[in-house]
């Protein structure tokens, strides 16, 4: 187990643990960034509360990270369930 006063990861290692779990960083961003402009070009974008704003925005992160092959979509799946219902619960 992680002590809080352990020494991190060097960054190469993370980025190498992440991209096996959540794929492709450059895969991801363009993913994610295009599926988030369709988000605010829409018409009821700005009649989304924050929390449902920020909801949707970690949805389409989820989504970048299983179309990118990540080896872990049931993990990402889940998280994309847990965001679909914080903001059912943060509608007004």
């Amino acid at each position: 187990m992680k002590k809080p006063h352990d020494k991190p990861k060097d960054l190469t290692s993370t980025f190498k643990e992440r991209s096996s779990t959540h794929g492709d960083f450059a895969e991801n961003a363009l993913i994610t960034v295009q599926i988030r402009k369709l988000y605010r070009e829409t018409g009821n974008w700005s009649n989304l509360v924050p929390e449902q704003q920020l909801a949707l925005d970690e949805i389409a992160l989820k989504i970048a990270r299983i179309l990118s092959e990540g080896s872990e979509p049931g993990v990402h799946w889940h998280d994309l369930q847990g965001y679909a219902k914080l903001a059912e619960d943060a509608d007004v």
